[in-house]
């Protein structure tokens, strides 16, 4: 089976707006980086109707994902045809999927907030876990 390959633009992020497109996340196919070493260990994934995308690492919490500035979130990383990168404490994630994000050929900035609070199920808490959900039902309760 072939595997997501890194992406070729080097196009300048800017920020996304609705009049840019659909954007779509593949999630079946896509493969998780860390620090330039693809993730070997067991990963699950969920998705629901929404374009927010989210990764949860064991121990780490949760990172929701938006291409549009919310409050509490940081611009810290890009989403490039296929890949999304970010980095948080000097680790560098990166997702690949197999077709692009938010077009081809563009680069678009990504809002990252990392929710310490964020508790997966009994069954997720030894792996990787990822989805697409509504932003509003990804924000830690304030």
């Amino acid at each position: 089976m072939p595997e997501p390959r890194p992406a070729t633009t080097t196009a300048e992020p800017r920020d996304f707006t609705v009049d840019d497109g659909p954007v779509a996340f593949e999630i079946p196919q896509m493969t998780i980086w860390i620090n330039g070493q693809k993730y070997q260990g067991a990963a699950g994934a969920t998705g629901k109707p929404g374009a927010t995308f989210w990764l949860a690492f064991p121990g780490q919490g949760r990172y929701v994902l938006s291409l549009t500035p919310h409050d509490g979130f940081t611009r810290s990383g890009t989403i490039r045809d296929n890949v999304i990168s970010f980095e948080d404490e000097g680790q560098l994630y990166e997702v690949r999927f197999m077709k692009p994000i938010a077009g081809i050929g563009k680069a678009w900035n990504l809002y990252v907030l990392h929710d310490l609070t964020y508790q997966p199920p009994p069954n997720q808490t030894s792996s990787i876990y990822a989805g697409v959900d509504r932003l509003e039902d990804l924000l830690p309760a304030r």
